[in-house]
């Protein structure tokens, strides 16, 4: 069972995942550049450790006035995938990565194909819960 700063990690890697562009838009808009998130996305393409870039990243997002940055957003709660789940049994796409984020996508609808991983473009990998 990973410990709470590990799962703290893959929720806010999840998060930016979900939110990069606008993450882009909003260090560009206050300082310029986006090289806080750029750095968090090269040590995940790199499979090198993420947790200094996402600490740079989240300190960046707050002194631009998000007053969560990126550990804010793995509060949303991603509810129980598994046996308990209301949703038991059904399909699921989950993170591609060698090192997994948190982010998940119910299967419902996809005639354009899987989704894919915000970071390194893969499709997401298709499970049962």
């Amino acid at each position: 069972m990973p410990d709470q700063g590990q799962a703290e990690e893959k929720n806010a890697i999840a998060y930016v995942c979900r939110q990069q562009q606008a993450i882009r838009e909003v260090l560009l808009a206050e300082r310029g550049d986006a090289a806080p998130l750029d750095r968090v996305l090269s040590a995940l393409e790199n499979d090198t450790s993420p947790a200094e870039p996402l600490r740079e990243l989240h300190q960046a997002l707050v002194h631009a006035g998000d007053a969560v940055g990126v550990y804010g957003g793995t509060r949303e709660g991603t509810g129980v995938l598994g046996l308990l789940s209301p949703r038991a049994g059904k399909d699921i796409y989950l993170c591609p990565r060698q090192s997994p984020c948190t982010r998940f996508h119910w299967v419902e609808d996809e005639r354009g194909g899987p989704p894919v991983c915000g970071i390194g473009r893969a499709p997401m990998l298709l499970k049962r819960t």
